[in-house]
């Protein structure tokens, strides 16, 4: 450690700081102080017309964002068939306010589909000369989120009034269709709720896996391949009980009387030789209803009809 000579304060005299190192060149000075830049061709860049030191934060961080984007580990799309292009410069497409709002869950799910398995070249987007996209607008945003290619077909032939025509045609997978398909994979579940549905042809497809499952709903996990039959059985008891309802009713084949009653078997209360005998005793009491619920209620009131107060049965839960 050194150490400076003694002085007198009158002799001290402050050494001058050194002047901070400009973050950018002389140029650049000038131009932040307002004075004008001299003009300089587009053609390259100079070396002295780049601002010296670390680069300003903001393009730090925007390349940063760029960078994680591009880590996200997504499968490798396909080769394109003839005729269909690609890129990742999603800023030449341009969204048409006549087509329907983005729905961003449409856009996760599609992008979590991506990840596992990159099929954007199969199912490319549809767009016009002027690259307004005419279909495909879901598919275009999951490309950007995942920061991979997106592919197009350019067609000058179509413009914004074929949106609604286009969409109009398409026909999605129903419920059968994803059964068939699982069952056809050899899925066991999928091929006994097949032959399930054979069994009763007159009954709605989702009506009956509704009653098969263990609460009484349809789960949208049977698109991916996972169905709930564990109710079967108790589900072909209660479709065994429809005939005797038929003698009393032309409704009784209807999607809301049979989810009614399957409710009200699943409560573990009901005693169909009760129930036919108060619809014996009561002919024309089965009226027609708009609602499960309105359907509920009319049984429940055959059942407790002119019974005593601590023998009526409660089958829905009011509030």
């Amino acid at each position: 450690m050194f150490l400076k000579s003694w002085r007198p304060d009158s002799e001290y005299k402050e050494e001058p700081k050194a002047k901070p190192t400009p973050r950018f060149s002389p140029k650049i000075e000038a131009a932040i102080k307002g004075k004008p830049l001299p003009e300089v061709s587009h053609d390259r860049v100079f070396d002295d017309e780049l601002p010296t030191g670390n680069p300003p934060p903001k393009i730090k961080k925007k390349k940063i964002m760029k960078e994680a984007v591009a880590d996200i580990p997504v499968s490798e799309a396909g080769k394109a068939p003839d005729g269909i292009q690609s890129t990742k410069h999603y800023h030449r497409f341009r969204l048409l306010p006549t087509n329907r709002p983005v729905d961003q869950r449409h856009v996760n799910k599609l992008a979590a589909e991506i990840r596992r398995k990159n099929l954007l070249h199969l199912n490319p987007i549809i767009v016009n000369t002027a690259m307004e996209v005419i279909d495909g607008q879901h598919r275009l945003a999951a490309a950007e989120k995942l920061g991979v290619q997106i592919f197009f077909a350019q067609d000058a032939a179509i413009s914004q009034d074929d949106i609604a025509g286009m969409n109009s045609n398409k026909k999605n997978w129903e419920l059968r269709d994803y059964i068939h398909f699982f069952a056809e994979q050899g899925r066991e579940d999928y091929i006994a709720f097949t032959a399930f549905c054979k069994e009763h042809p007159g009954v709605m497809s989702a009506t009956l896996l509704g009653m098969c499952s263990k609460d009484g709903n349809v789960k949208r996990s049977y698109k991916d391949g996972q169905i709930d039959i564990s109710g079967m059985e108790q589900a072909r008891v209660t479709l065994a009980f429809l005939p005797d309802y038929d003698a009393h009713t032309p409704h009784a084949r209807t999607t809301h009387f049979i989810k009614a009653l399957s409710f009200i078997v699943r409560t573990g209360l009901y005693d169909h030789e009760h129930m036919k005998a108060k619809l014996e005793q009561n002919p024309g009491c089965l009226q027609p209803s708009p609602s499960e619920r309105g359907y509920i209620e009319s049984l429940e009131r055959i059942y407790n009809r002119k019974m005593r107060e601590e023998n009526i049965v409660i089958f829905l839960k009011r509030r």
